[in-house]
């Protein structure tokens, strides 16, 4: 996921996990440009520049991220693929510095004996969005010189037989790197191998996201319970501030925030878990971790207001969206479209019945900016034809 600000000013080293990305670790950037590339499959190129949905899975600065490309592949999907010099922090031992068995590892002139910082080592990221898999149980798997390591360990019979079946293939191919990784959280899908993939190496990732992405829809099939979107869901009963047990509550003050702001239009309180199984397509990047419905003014019958993040709460990055029933909106394509001349940036998706306008939450911002979401995104669902009024 992402660094974090300010990496890239402690890097003071580069490494690799192969020594046939030595070359590319002391470059600090790869010699390869993927734009050809990426208009040759209808994808579009970013460069070194941020891409709205990813902020939480990409590093987050230009000086990590390289070749940023992102579009539908060809099942359907949203994805992004990039290069970064993905930062391992030095250790320092009686020895000298270190990174870990089998690392190789060179150190700049500004690095001082003792100082902490980071090596940066060449790799290359894919992810896929996979709403469907919102209800999995999160886990990685690495795969170093042929050796496995699954997080969680153990993981639940199912994730078990996953790894076992429908992910094997990709685990297989993926393992032919001298490191490979696979992550399945917040309803992404992300693969990362050693180096910077060439123009074979990024068709083999599309590939790979493709096929993972179908694993995890059918995994997670049996999970889900589709319904209109006028069904009411099951409550969530929280109390107003976070307990002292530990729960499946968001934290104080988000748990407050959310009490005050569905007090404030008079919102019953869904089940987040619930609103993902009937509502397995949603457009909105992340997961839910609160639900709110009921009728809003300006709103049709029935409207929803969710808040998804993409990273662990209180600080993660995540979506403040509206929600409402599609009606005459036409479909857009997967990863939704910018909403230009907005007062905050603003996107919206129309799939599965569901007409979705969303604003970005930091993870100093509370619930994000409701009032600049609902009146803007209501008039914009009007627009594009959802019921409102």
């Amino acid at each position: 996921m992402g660094t974090g600000p300010g990496i890239a000013r402690a890097m003071v080293g580069s490494a690799a996990w192969d020594a046939r990305d030595v070359a590319d670790a002391r470059r600090r950037r790869p010699g390869v440009d993927l734009s050809a590339w990426a208009a040759g499959r209808g994808l579009r190129f970013h460069g070194s520049a941020n891409t709205s949905g990813w902020s939480a899975a990409l590093p987050g600065e230009p000086e990590l991220q390289f070749n940023v490309v992102r579009g539908t592949s060809a099942g359907g999907r949203d994805v992004c693929l990039w290069h970064c010099r993905h930062p391992l922090p030095i250790r320092w031992g009686p020895g000298g510095p270190t990174l870990g068995d089998g690392v190789h590892l060179h150190l700049e002139d500004r690095a001082e004996a003792g100082t902490a910082g980071f090596a940066g080592l060449p790799c290359t990221t894919a992810g896929v969005a996979v709403p469907e898999a919102a209800l999995l149980p999160p886990f990685t798997v690495t795969v170093r010189a042929g050796v496995r390591t699954v997080v969680p360990d153990p993981v639940d019979d199912r994730t078990a037989g996953l790894l076992a079946g429908a992910l094997g293939p990709v685990l297989r191919a993926g393992s032919r790197h001298t490191v490979f990784e696979l992550t399945s959280r917040f309803g992404v899908l992300l693969l990362r191998r050693n180096g910077y993939a060439d123009e074979a190496g990024m068709d083999e990732l599309l590939t790979l996201l493709d096929e993972g992405g179908r694993a995890l829809c059918a995994a997670s099939a049996p999970r889900h319970v589709p319904a209109a979107f006028g069904t009411a869901l099951a409550p969530v009963v929280w109390p107003p501030t976070e307990p002292a047990s530990h729960r499946p509550w968001p934290p104080s003050p988000l748990l407050e925030e959310v009490h005050r702001l569905a007090w404030r239009h008079r919102l019953q309180l869904e089940d987040p878990r619930a609103y993902h199984r009937a509502f397995p397509t949603v457009p909105v990047p992340g997961t839910a971790w609160a639900v709110l419905r009921g009728r809003l003014p300006g709103a049709g019958p029935v409207a929803r207001i969710a808040l998804h993040t993409e990273a662990p709460l209180p600080d993660g990055v995540g979506r403040t969206a509206l929600l409402l029933p599609a009606g005459a909106a036409r479909p857009t394509e997967p990863g939704g479209v910018q909403v230009l001349g907005s007062a905050v940036p603003m996107r919206y998706a129309v799939t599965g019945g569901i007409c979705a306008v969303w604003v970005t939450r930091g993870g100093a911002s509370g619930l994000g900016a409701v009032a600049a979401l609902l009146g803007p995104g209501l008039a914009l669902a009007g627009r594009l034809g959802a019921p409102v009024g």
